[in-house]
């Protein structure tokens, strides 16, 4: 159940009079359906004949953040938690929303002032640590992963938040710790691919190459369409000397990432170590296109410098669909600069579109591997993206 309706759901106490209760039915139905839309417009009524109903602005603010619209819903979650000042779930019921809209210092906060009232809400725990690994807190991320693992039971966040884990001890160049949570979360969910694919790398850190494979493989198994997994494990077959048992994976994932000159160079050199140097002249004339195609556009570097320039003070403005808008315009005339395409699965991130955004930041990523904020961004992104279910289009 998305995380927004989730929280609502454990808040609501007992009702008052027939025709409000009637409304908060009706209002989580709809929201339960997809149809958040109608379930803000019938609640923008009711909370405009009680202003001091602190639960009907909760619920107001779940529906608008579903749609969504960020200003909106914001106000009533703040109306909410002003009338509400000691309900923990209203505060962490806000922090959720200002997380999903890319406000890391004020979900912080929230989170912070959640845990204070209950310092037992596992969630806020698990959420407050991906918020501060985001932001380089690295040792306070540990504590908050820490608290949430040892009050969660339901074994598919637990784990998520090992999985979590992991990727920050990587981060931080610790691999065994690394290797260890990534083992717990798929001893929790041996389905979870993602781990696998980073236990493959945690284990190549550590020289381990057989168990890196392995890893890799099931990765592949799990995620046969994943270019990230095809990518990693071709490579990884190809830096062991078995460049014929690269080829498949490194084919799969050209076909599903053609654009990648990662892709494309890692497989015209397994094509080349097969001796079919025949079959990889195509992929480096292929290249040489790629590069052909930057150097056109720079006579458009300034007219994309523009654009991302607009993006930027549409940003600051709140104007987030046209701020993606000229990013994506920016990103089109001048593909390989690595600021552009960043900013682009920035504000993705601020719109709640975490598949999109994950997309662009592991490109940045690609080109650019130390980039501090890709790396934290997609870290927020990864862990959204399984929040998107419920989201409604609206009309």
């Amino acid at each position: 159940m998305c995380w927004l309706i989730f929280a609502f759901w454990l808040f609501v106490p007992g009702l008052q009079g027939e025709d409000r209760a009637e409304v908060f039915t009706q209002a989580k139905d709809l929201i339960a359906q997809g149809r958040a839309t109608e379930a803000a417009a019938i609640l923008s009524g009711l909370v405009g004949k009680a202003s001091k109903d602190g639960e009907a602005y909760l619920l107001l603010g779940t529906a608008l953040a579903l749609i969504p619209k960020r200003t909106e819903a914001l106000q009533a979650l703040q109306r909410a938690v002003e009338l509400l000042p000691d309900s923990s779930q209203a505060h962490h019921t806000l922090a959720m929303a200002l997380a999903r809209f890319g406000e890391l210092d004020e979900a912080r906060r929230a989170y912070e002032r959640t845990l204070k009232l209950d310092p037992e809400l596992r969630a806020a725990h698990g959420s407050l640590a991906v918020i501060m690994a985001a932001q380089g807190d690295v040792d306070g991320a540990l504590v908050h992963f820490a608290e949430a693992l040892r009050r969660e039971s339901d074994a598919a966040a637990a784990a998520r938040y090992h999985y979590l884990r992991g990727k920050l001890y990587r981060q931080r160049n610790m691999p065994a710790a690394a290797a260890r949570d990534f083992e717990r979360a798929l001893q929790l969910n041996p389905l979870l691919a993602k781990a696998y694919l980073e236990l493959g790398g945690a284990r190549m850190d550590l020289q381990d190459h057989s168990g890196a494979l392995e890893a890799l493989r099931r990765a592949v198994e799990l995620a046969p369409n994943d270019p990230d997994a095809r990518y990693e494990l071709g490579s990884a077959y190809l830096r062991a000397g078995q460049a014929q048992l690269s080829l498949e994976h490194l084919a799969a994932a050209f076909r599903l990432q053609p654009d990648s000159r990662s892709i494309v160079y890692a497989l015209a050199r397994a094509l080349q170590a097969s001796g079919r140097n025949d079959e990889a002249r195509p992929l480096l004339e292929r290249l040489r296109h790629m590069a052909k195609v930057e150097a056109f556009h720079n006579p458009n570097v300034v007219k994309a410098g523009e654009l991302n320039n607009a993006g930027i003070a549409l940003e600051k403005e709140g104007r987030f669909a046209d701020a993606l808008e000229n990013y994506r315009a920016a990103v089109a005339l001048n593909p390989r600069e690595v600021s552009f395409r960043r900013n682009l699965g920035l504000i993705l991130c601020r719109l709640g579109r975490w598949q999109e955004a994950a997309i662009e930041l592991k490109e940045v990523l690609r080109v650019r591997p130390g980039d501090l904020d890709a790396t934290r961004a997609l870290y927020i992104a990864l862990e959204n993206i399984h929040d998107n279910d419920y989201a409604d289009p609206g009309p």
